[in-house]
């Protein structure tokens, strides 16, 4: 299960119905923490940094406003190889 699978369903089961176990002093609900991305191999260091980089506030923004589509326009292979002969 990917993490954002595991957020998700951690999410939906703290807003459900639990039981209280308040009388005997104990927490009322415990959950697993979030493993993390998928790792497919040897993409462990990719990963991790990853998971830095969207806990970027002004990175993740770029991405989630689509500014990063403006930027892919703007500087493609070709765009660049002119640029670089001219």
């Amino acid at each position: 299960m990917s993490w954002p699978e595991e957020v998700s369903r951690l999410e939906t089961s703290s807003n459900g119905d639990s039981e209280s176990s308040e009388s005997e002093g104990e927490p009322t609900s415990s959950h697993n923490g979030v493993t993390g991305i998928y790792n497919m191999g040897n993409t462990c260091y990719m990963n991790s940094a990853i998971q830095c980089l969207s806990n970027t506030k002004p990175l993740t923004e770029y991405f989630i406003e689509g500014r990063h589509k403006v930027d892919m326009k703007k500087y493609t292979f070709a765009v660049f190889i002119e640029n670089f002969l001219l």
